[in-house]
């Protein structure tokens, strides 16, 4: 008989054997920044930071990885785009040397201020009050300790000799917080538990600090398993306005109800899960000029991330960043090329007057050759096709020249009436240029007729079909029953009472 057969062990992961190193590094960078640390905020910030890391990454860099991204992640939940002033210091690795003068080659003062001010983040005036020494002392101990770094980094040929002491300082720090060998369970520490590993292990200062401040429990500091690295697919349409265009992006960003985020002053994330929508608002928003479509490009981006109340998790932010050079100003994929704004509405006063006088013309000859009054006159078809966005309601509509149309858009009980003269050359002011007309009516549902002639007494039907349980198809009712040949067409969207 086969004996069973153990299944093979998953292979190492940081999000699971570094989860409470990264989780103390994310807590304590987000208490230094002066963010509160509440479970939703620390699970965002880790799930961010566990994104970026690939599962082979060693403790000590995924630590260094986690200060750096947990502050990229603080700026960006602040929508602030400058996440470092030198964000290539990030990849530099901490060198052995330099963290072995720094933590055991120093002076006593000099010890302790590596760990009290680039350690634990003290500022020099607390510790002029709690060492009790003087603050030039402890500027001049500061300095010190920037000059044994540049002299290091001389030696080993590295250009931080330039750097100002705000660079070298934030290199300092990394080496304080760095820890170059195994520690406890980080669990038993914030229970009080080695107390020698906390006295010499900076990862145990500060799990036992931010456990004793209540920031952290020990139960934080236990991976999940498996489920610790976060896997979840973001599918989004990076949009980037030009300096000229990025006014309208707020504009845009009303509009859209799928999940968005601002990125700096002129990028836009918008979470592609009503991918139809979300094309049909650009369209509208260029051929209206909202932006021009040579102040707009995008691209489609894939990968790991997870929309939280704090942005967009993951790298498809900076990929955005790094992405958007390449494109071409005016096309947005998968749209292609954007449409050009829609032309200016000509001026009524003379085409008009022209389309009325022959207008008028025809129907005296029609009245002269066939005797035919203007109630058998015929109806007039409207081709039409409907839209809606968060705010609005817009036709797009076809129609004869000699049709008049009236318009009445519904908002809550209340029916509006969109025109008032009602008259052929009512609709010029709906004319796009190219024979057709456009139209946008606040509201939830829009009726749209075209009669020969006015239809009577159309303040009465509103004012009686405005108590109807359904306003617009009693007013179309009653329209119908004035004006039996109008064609007339009402729009609702789906969802809207």
């Amino acid at each position: 008989m086969a004996l069973p057969v153990a299944s093979a062990p998953l292979p190492p992961d940081i999000a699971i054997h570094g989860w409470g190193a990264i989780t103390v590094r994310i807590a304590w960078t987000l208490m230094q920044m002066g963010v509160r640390v509440t479970k939703d905020v620390l699970m965002d910030a880790r799930d961010h930071v566990l994104f970026h890391l690939e599962p082979q990454t060693d403790i000590a860099t995924a630590e260094d990885m986690a200060e750096y991204l947990t502050r990229e992640f603080i700026y960006r939940a602040r929508h602030r785009r400058d996440v470092e002033k030198w964000p290539q210091d990030a990849r530099m690795p901490i060198s052995p040397r330099w963290h072995r003068a720094l933590t055991y080659g120093l002076s006593p003062l000099d010890t302790n201020l590596f760990k009290q001010h680039y350690g634990n983040g003290i500022p020099l005036a607390t510790l002029e009050q709690t060492l009790g020494l003087d603050g030039i002392v402890l500027e001049g101990a500061r300095g010190a300790i920037r000059e044994v770094l540049r002299s290091m980094a001389t030696e080993d040929g590295m250009p931080i000799q330039t750097w100002p002491n705000e660079r070298i300082d934030r290199l300092i720090s990394r080496i304080a917080a760095f820890t170059d060998h195994p520690s406890p369970p980080l669990d038993e520490v914030a229970d009080g538990c080695h107390q020698e590993m906390i006295r010499a292990c900076p990862r145990c200062e500060r799990t036992w600090r931010l456990a004793q401040n209540g920031v952290l429990t020990s139960e934080d500091l236990v991976a999940p398993g498996v489920i610790a690295r976060p896997e979840q697919q973001v599918r989004l349409l990076a949009l980037h306005f030009h300096p000229d265009g990025r006014q309208h992006r707020a504009l845009l960003s009303k509009e859209i109800k799928t999940p968005w985020f601002p990125l700096g002053e002129d990028i836009l994330l918008i979470d592609l899960s009503q991918e139809e929508a979300i094309i049909n608002i650009i369209l509208l928003a260029t051929e209206l000029g909202t932006p021009a479509r040579e102040h707009l490009r995008g691209t489609i981006l894939t990968g790991t991330g997870r929309w939280s109340p704090h942005g967009l998790l993951g790298p498809l932010p900076s990929d955005a960043y790094q992405t958007m050079s390449s494109l071409t100003w005016g096309t947005v994929s998968p749209i292609g090329e954007l449409p050009a704004p829609l032309p200016t509405p000509p001026s009524s006063n003379r085409w008009w007057s022209l389309s009325v006088s022959i207008s008028i013309f025809a129907v005296l000859m029609c009245w002269v050759a066939f005797g035919v009054s203007s109630k058998d006159m015929g109806v007039f078809p409207l081709s039409t096709e409907f839209h809606h966005d968060a705010n609005s309601l817009w036709v797009q509509f076809d129609v004869e020249e000699e049709a008049i149309i009236t318009m009445v858009s519904q908002n809550a009980q209340r029916l509006e009436v969109m025109n008032h003269t009602f008259d052929i050359t009512d609709k010029a002011q709906f004319a796009v240029g190219d024979g057709s007309f456009r139209a946008r009516a606040p509201g939830q549902a829009l009726l749209l007729v075209s009669t020969h002639a006015e239809i009577p007494d159309l303040r009465s039907h509103i004012l009686t079909a405005q108590t109807a349980a359904e306003p617009l198809k009693a007013l179309a009712s009653r329209i119908k029953s004035a004006a039996p040949k109008a064609d007339i067409r009402i729009y609702q969207p789906e969802g809207i009472p």
